[in-house]
Parts: C-alpha cells; sequence; structure tokens
C-alpha cells in the first residue's frame, strides 16, 4: 500500500505552481550606465536551446492534514515529497546540482494522494526528523540546503508562482523553476518503475540566469522501491 502511495506521489508531482511568464529588462552594454538603467528592452538578450540531465533521489515528510483548494475543489493535505541529491548537466550551465519539493494531496487522509501542488523549497529546511526508515528525511540529508537558498537568494515565489524546484552549478548561475499544473501525465514503464511528464516554467535565477524566462518539457522516471533511484530529464528554449 505505501509502494503505491509513492507512486502516486511521483505521478502527483507533474501538477504544481501557476503559470506567468515574464521578461526583464536588461542592460545595454553601449551605453552609460546611468543611461542604461532607464532603458527597458522588449526582445530577450539571448534565447537558447536547452537541455537537463539529472539523476536524483527523493524523501518524503508527512504534514498535518489542512484544507488544499486545487481549481475550487478542497482536498486535505497529506505530504511533502522532496526531491534532493539531484547531479547532471545543463545547457549553459555545465555539472549541476538539484532539489525540489512538493505538496501532495487527497481527498481523505487515509486515501491515496489525488495529485499535488508546488511547494517552496525554501520551506525544506524546516522539515522534522522522524526517527523513521527510508523514504522519510534521514539525518544530513538536506543540511547543505540553507547554504544554497542563502547563496542563490531563492525566493518563495515569483509573480505568484512558487518555486518549486531549483537548479545549479559551481559557478554561481542557477534556475528557479516551476511545474504548470494540469500538465502531467503518469506512465506506467514496469512493476518497478514509473514515469511521468509535465511542462514547466523558467522565472529567474542567479548568475547569467537572473533575469531568465522560458518553459521546458519534463520527462523522467522512479522507482517504486527504491528511494535513491530516480531520473528527470527537461528541454526547451529559455532566454537570458
Amino acid at each position: 500500500m505505501f509502494a503505491c502511495a509513492l507512486i502516486i506521489l511521483f505521478t502527483a508531482f507533474s501538477f504544481s505552481s501557476c503559470q506567468k511568464e515574464s521578461i526583464s529588462a536588461k542592460n545595454n552594454d553601449d551605453v552609460s550606465p546611468e543611461a542604461a538603467a532607464t532603458i527597458k528592452h522588449d526582445q530577450p538578450i539571448h534565447k537558447q536551446y536547452f537541455k537537463v540531465s539529472i539523476t536524483n533521489w527523493y524523501r518524503v515528510s508527512p504534514t498535518a492534514p489542512s484544507p488544499v483548494v486545487v481549481n475550487g475543489i478542497t482536498y486535505v493535505s497529506l505530504t511533502n515529497l522532496v526531491v534532493g541529491g539531484g547531479v547532471g548537466n545543463a545547457t549553459a550551465m555545465g555539472n549541476i546540482k538539484s532539489f525540489g519539493n512538493v505538496l501532495a494531496y487527497g481527498t481523505d487522509v487515509n486515501a491515496p494522494p489525488t495529485g499535488s501542488i508546488g511547494a517552496p523549497v525554501t520551506e525544506i529546511p524546516g522539515y522534522p526528523l522522524l526517527g523513521g526508515p527510508l523514504p522519510l528525511i534521514q539525518p544530513g540529508d538536506f543540511d547543505g540546503v540553507p547554504a544554497i537558498l542563502a547563496k542563490f537568494n531563492v525566493p518563495t515565489n515569483v509573480l505568484g508562482n512558487v518555486i518549486n524546484l531549483v537548479l545549479y552549478n559551481g559557478k554561481g548561475d542557477a534556475l528557479f523553476l516551476s511545474n504548470i499544473p494540469g500538465t502531467g501525465t503518469s506512465i506506467p514503464i514496469s512493476s518497478t518503475v514509473g514515469g511521468y511528464t509535465n511542462e514547466t516554467l523558467v522565472l529567474g535565477g542567479a548568475g547569467k540566469f537572473i533575469n531568465a524566462t522560458g518553459k521546458l518539457q519534463n520527462s523522467g522516471q522512479f522507482s517504486f522501491i527504491a528511494p535513491y533511484d530516480g531520473h528527470d530529464n527537461y528541454d526547451g528554449w529559455i532566454t537570458f
């Protein structure tokens, strides 16, 4: 039964946050700093095809039941699904790491999860250690997250969109992502492996991606029985 719940939790990962896109103004290198500060550009500085490949693991943090309203329907919160330890590579970023967070909800605390909404990555350091076995959070799992949040100045949301996924490298670059609700599908691969797809917005970041925008297609797979065996792939176009 617990394995089944985890299947639905991961399937639910494809339903999160909202969708608003904007292109921020950027300084023109050909004018003085004073003049550049007054200039707004209607066109992006740079547009590039973007591809990401990540291997990751996940943890579960149960929550106190509370109302969750999705598309006008009231559900009850069940648990946070925290995806961490992601390592891989990305276009224009090189070697990267990642972490993410969603809140699963259901019709009842005793029912399987119905879906999820994006949960802020900024909440991860506050999740408790419950002393249980995997896939519950273990000591040391997220000790490094506060430093990452501070280094990249990760926001809780951007224009009302919850930032539930962060990609970053060792050069000071980061991307803040928010999954688009209602775009997810689940794909059974085998008796122990499931797959999923969804669309994700790029909503700023740090370093050269501080004003990045875009939309990515996500596909991935995970093990129902091994919380150290997940894979994510993203591809699409970003401007920065």
